[in-house]
């Protein structure tokens, strides 16, 4: 085997030669070095060698050539030369007179080792940022819903009575429109009695106006105040609705 240097010179060739014409001077070149044309047993075991380095290198440039569509270019690689970097002291020259300038350091090799090591070294760190970021998220929900107001124990109590039926609507409809309160009758016993703090079920009109005050209207056997209202039959609590606005004193614990 030849280098393809040595593979020009053995076929007398030269760098960008076509095809058709390498083929011509290696036809030339044993047609030169045949071995019947010696006599001479010397010249002609030489002229034997020859041909095969003939056949060596053609063979070498031809599989060059099938492969890269080009004979192999033997034109020696631009030699890499440092770039020159302008220090801070643009425009000043040395003792002796040069410019000053820096060459560039090549990148060391263990750089990507150590940009790998620092990146597997903050995963963790951002995991447990993320789990903090998280835990102060549900802190937030959680305070949220602290702060919007609970329902009382009364409230939830009464929670059936919440819904206004269309008959209460129109009461209250027409009792909006000024309708004097009745007078109420006070009997002694309720007077004398002590009342509860608060009416509930089955309480007498005494003891709900002892705890709740005197209506703001009146309509049949339901009682208004401001938007909440108490129902009586045969002249007990039957039913009530509050409202945050108006509030109502009543239990069902009582």
């Amino acid at each position: 085997m030849y280098t393809y240097k040595e593979c020009y010179k053995i076929l007398q060739i030269n760098q960008g030669i076509s095809w058709i014409d390498f083929r011509k001077a290696y036809k030339k070149q044993i047609q030169k070095w045949h071995p019947d044309r010696f006599t001479d047993k010397v010249k002609k075991a030489s002229a034997e060698d020859k041909i095969k380095e003939l056949n060596i290198a053609f063979e070498q440039l031809s599989q060059y050539y099938k492969k890269n569509a080009a004979f192999p270019d033997l034109a020696p690689p631009a030699p890499k030369s440092s770039i020159p970097v302008k220090t801070d002291r643009d425009n000043t020259t040395s003792e002796s007179g040069s410019n000053q300038s820096v060459t560039i350091d090549p990148i060391p090799e263990n750089r990507k080792d150590r940009y790998e090591k620092s990146i597997k070294h903050k995963a963790p760190a951002r995991i447990i940022s993320l789990f903090m970021l998280a835990g102060v998220m549900v802190y937030i929900l959680l305070n949220n819903d602290a702060d919007e107001p609970k329902p009382t124990q009364d409230d939830a109590k009464n929670s059936h009575l919440s819904t206004e039926t269309p008959a209460k609507k129109e009461l209250i409809k027409k009792n909006n429109q000024g309708q004097p309160s009745p007078p109420v009758e006070v009997t002694p016993d309720a007077q004398e009695k002590p009342m509860p703090r608060y009416f509930t079920y089955g309480s007498t009109i005494g003891e709900v106006l002892s705890i709740q005050g005197k209506p703001d209207y009146i309509e049949d056997n339901v009682w208004f105040y401001g938007k909440s209202f108490i129902e009586f039959e045969d002249g007990v609590v039957k039913n009530w609705k509050r409202t945050p606005d108006n509030p109502l004193n009543a239990n069902i614990d009582i």
